[in-house]
């Protein structure tokens, strides 16, 4: 992957950015998980009146298309979510490669 960064002000500011887009990552994973128990859980009215509003807003949020299958889009969700740890990885690498490679060109002037 070939990342854009060239200093720990634009790595940092990568890292800002990918810290943001996972997070809402992860909520939509745990709505959707909600989602997926909510239908059991409606048969104890205490649980289901509590959260049925929630489950609306959930509902609007993340599902264009109202046939859409719960387990299929949290299944997609799950697998861009390990993309992104991924990625982090390799640009950690990538980052540590060019402070190194700065280290070494600044002991050679010195």
């Amino acid at each position: 992957m070939k990342f854009t960064f060239t200093n720990k002000e634009e790595y940092l500011a990568y890292r800002s950015n990918w810290k943001a887009q996972y997070k809402e990552l992860s909520q939509q994973i745990r709505d959707l998980k909600f989602c997926r128990g909510f239908p059991q859980a409606k048969r104890f009215e205490n649980y289901a009146g509590k959260n049925v509003e929630r489950y609306r807003e959930i509902e609007k949020r993340l599902f264009n298309n109202p046939n859409t299958c719960v387990e299929w889009k949290l299944s997609e969700k799950r697998d861009k979510a390990f993309c992104m740890l991924e990625e982090l990885k390799e640009a950690k690498v990538e980052a540590q490669r060019q402070y190194l490679a700065a280290q070494s060109q600044q002991i050679v002037i010195a």
